[in-house]
């Protein structure tokens, strides 16, 4: 999912923007161990390499930039080689390691490629549209990556599993109150007990489907759109491309009565404040084996 800027050995996100700098006066594009440079949109590719079964140059593409290995053997490592497939690729790289003495290679002369419009940042930032951010990393245009959500009260990627912000979680997961604790989008519900029946809840940024009973995303209003008129994408999240862009607290339309709710803010502290009644929770079928109260996020959600 990433690659190597060796200028300053840090990983960035296939996909990303190529890194531009400049040589004899001359501008060059380049990525890293891991990708290619693209002189069509000047985005990283993932290289793909050879598996035990399939040569490098029969991998297909996913999600535009990637290597789709499923079908083909999976995706390879260090040590998978292809002795077939002399002149149609590459094996996967292995990491480079201190030796005693060493022969150096002479560096392959760069491309030149057009100037840039505007001056090139040495070390890329990541574009909003192509850019996945990661934990700890700054939140793109309100999203994270799998396994991250965004607080929005700071702007950066949090863990799946921290705790919530003012009761609640940002884009991503959801905030179960009973453990205080963020949990992804598309995690299975929370199962509990009361008056010896079984219900199950999601929490804010969230609702419990009883067809797999899975959460899924809440879809607030927009500035332009009713939260009943966002669409989905990866099944359990709200798609607002095209739609105003993501909402977030104090993001209001007055013509969406009826039509879901507005972005909810944190709650804070007050002096006094006036408890509201707890909806009556509806009843479901009890669950076919033993729940666990706290759930824990499962590795491929």
């Amino acid at each position: 999912g990433a690659w190597c800027l060796s200028a300053d050995n840090q990983c960035y996100a296939i996909g990303h923007s190529c890194n531009w700098y400049t040589l004899g006066g001359s501008w060059y594009t380049e990525c890293g161990v891991g990708a290619s440079c693209s002189t069509v949109d000047y985005r990283c590719y993932e290289t793909c390499y050879h598996t035990a079964s399939s040569c490098a140059d029969s991998i297909p593409r996913k999600n535009i930039y990637q290597c789709d290995y499923s079908g083909h053997g999976g995706r390879p490592s260090c040590g998978v080689t292809n002795s077939l497939c002399a002149g149609r690729g590459d094996n996967f790289p292995c990491p480079t390691q201190n030796a005693v003495t060493s022969t150096s290679v002479p560096a392959p002369a760069p491309v030149p490629v057009p100037s840039p419009t505007s001056a090139p940042v040495p070390t890329p930032t990541p574009p909003a549209a192509v850019y996945v951010s990661s934990v700890g990393d700054p939140c793109n245009w309100g999203e994270c990556g799998t396994g991250a959500w965004c607080k929005h009260s700071v702007n950066r990627c949090y863990a799946v599993g921290d705790s919530c912000d003012g009761g609640m979680c940002g884009a991503g997961a959801w905030c179960l109150s009973a453990s205080n604790q963020c949990y992804a989008i598309g995690h299975a519900c929370n199962w509990y007990t009361l008056v010896g029946s079984w219900y199950t809840e999601c929490g804010v940024g969230a609702s419990c489907s009883t067809m797999d009973y899975k959460c899924y995303e809440t879809c607030y209003h927009t500035a332009s759109s009713c939260a009943d008129s966002i669409p989905r994408k990866n099944t359990y999240q709200c798609d607002y491309s095209g739609h105003g862009g993501r909402p977030s607290c104090g993001i209001t339309n007055s013509l969406c009565a009826g039509r879901g709710d507005n972005h909810p803010c944190p709650t804070q502290t007050a002096v006094t404040s006036t408890p509201e009644a707890a909806p009556a929770p509806v009843p479901v079928p009890s669950p076919t084996s033993a729940p666990v109260p706290t759930p824990t996020p499962p590795a491929a959600v």
